[in-house]
């Protein structure tokens, strides 16, 4: 009920900002299952600022206190977390915390459907410049549920490995990201080699940003990948996290994975929160501990309740967006 109702708002947003957003976890991108989070406390430290902007609007008071990074932080010691606020009508992308460039893990998996769209649309994949009804599904089935062997055969439909490597690159490029390099390798069997790759925060909040505004793919594909994100169920990611934090119209994709052999653990999810035209955010939350993955769970769950604490009421500023 709860996924046909984050679905429906999606949508609506999505058809009146031409693109804007959805949202909804992930299931662990090669970690294993989600599970729902119980957890109601905090994380730690630092913060930076990222100055680049992309469109044309009206100011309005402040999105992010001058103490948000300290607060939101505050219960992990300083240690190992992440937090980062991207503005969707333009301004400063804003990260905090000390943990800024961890893997993508299934985060990465809007960047496959992005890039299946765009061969698609450009003549590059046989059978037509529109997503096939085969497309469509496994599309839904890695963002919605986060499932792998969909995004891997995604990624297998852009050619080879190099190839559909050099794909997930150019959509990256496309969102005004040049620093990121997607991982070729499989450097980590049985995780995948776009699992892996290394996505700073503010990069990251960059590609959900332009997204969002549907600056990446052909505007029917933008409106069926955030209304999938809308959609993600439990085993997506949906239990813990900026799901259960109470943002108002959000839209989101998690991921997680073990670090370190199995003695760490990884988890982070990025969320759109409304739209450029009413101040919507990107949001990026993101945690590295050591135990199993409930623990990093539960850890990026009171990194989002704080966050949405101290942003409620608050917007970024107003306008139309521009690529």
């Amino acid at each position: 009920m709860e996924g046909r109702f984050v679905r429906l708002v999606c949508l609506c947003v999505a058809l009146s900002a031409f693109g804007s957003l959805a949202g909804c976890g992930d299931s662990g991108e090669e970690g294993g299952t989600s599970v729902r989070s119980t957890a109601t406390t905090a994380p730690a430290t630092g913060e930076g600022t990222v100055p680049r902007a992309s469109a044309e609007g009206q100011r309005t008071p402040e999105l992010v206190p001058p103490d948000f990074g300290a607060r939101v932080l505050a219960g992990a010691g300083g240690r190992g977390t992440g937090v980062v606020i991207a503005p969707l009508a333009g301004g400063p992308i804003r990260a905090f915390g000390d943990l800024r460039s961890p893997h993508a893990w299934s985060t990465i998996k809007p960047v496959i459907a992005v890039a299946v769209s765009r061969a698609r649309h450009a003549g590059e994949l046989p059978g037509g410049r529109t997503l096939t009804g085969s497309e469509r599904e496994l599309i839904a089935r890695a963002i919605e549920n986060s499932d792998n062997a969909a995004a891997a055969a995604l990624f297998q439909e852009l050619g080879p490995q190099s190839e559909a490597t050099a794909a997930l690159q150019r959509v990256l490029v496309a969102a005004d990201d040049r620093r990121t390099h997607v991982n070729e390798k499989v450097t980590r069997p049985p995780f995948s080699s776009y699992g892996q790759t290394v996505w700073a925060l503010p990069e990251e909040a960059r590609f959900y940003r332009q997204l969002a505004n549907g600056c990446l793919a052909d505007p029917q594909d933008t409106r069926l990948v955030l209304a999938d994100m809308g959609a993600v169920t439990e085993v997506g990611g949906s239990g813990w996290g900026l799901s259960v934090a109470r943002f108002p119209e959000l839209g989101f994709k998690a991921g997680w994975g073990p670090e370190h052999g199995q003695t760490g653990y990884t988890a982070l999810q990025y969320g759109i929160v409304r739209d450029a035209r009413r101040g919507g955010y990107v949001i990026g939350v993101v945690a590295e501990t050591q135990g199993d993955a409930s623990t990093a769970y539960a850890t990026v769950t009171d990194l989002a309740q704080r966050a949405a604490t101290l942003l409620r009421g608050r917007h970024g500023p107003t306008g139309k967006p521009r690529c």
